[in-house]
C-alpha cells in the first residue's frame, strides 16, 4: 500500500487550520466536494493541475479514517501518537462538535 498520510498536511497559517494536499492552498473539503458532485478522478485532476492521482487517494483515505479512527490502529499499522492521526482525531472531534450543533445532529 502506497504511504498517503504524508499528503495531506494541516498548518495552522494555511487555509485556517483546515487539512490541505501537499502544503498547497488545496483543502480536502474541496476535492471532496468534486467527488461528491460526481465529478471523476481524470476531471478533477484536469481542474487542478498540481494535483496528482495519489492526492486524490490520499483524501478519500483522510476521510475515510476522519469517519472512523479506529482505522488508524488496524489498518497502516498508524500509532495513535502520529501526526496523521492525532489530526484525523482533531478533524473527526472538529467534525462532531459542529453538526452536534446543527438541527440536533448526534443529540
Amino acid at each position: 500500500m502506497r504511504n498517503l498520510q504524508s499528503r495531506i498536511t494541516i498548518n495552522a497559517e494555511q487555509c485556517g487550520g483546515r487539512p490541505c494536499i501537499r502544503g498547497m492552498r488545496i483543502r480536502v473539503v474541496d476535492v471532496l466536494d468534486l467527488l461528491a458532485q460526481g465529478l471523476t478522478t481524470e476531471q478533477i485532476l484536469e481542474e487542478m493541475p498540481d494535483l496528482e492521482q495519489d492526492d486524490i487517494y490520499a483524501v478519500l483515505q483522510f476521510a475515510a479514517r476522519c469517519i472512523e479512527p479506529s482505522v488508524l490502529d488496524l489498518q497502516g499499522g498508524l500509532e495513535k501518537s502520529s501526526s496523521f492521526a492525532g489530526n484525523a482525531l482533531k478533524v473527526q472531534d472538529h467534525l462532531r462538535d459542529e453538526w452536534s450543533q446543527r438541527d440536533g445532529w448526534l443529540s
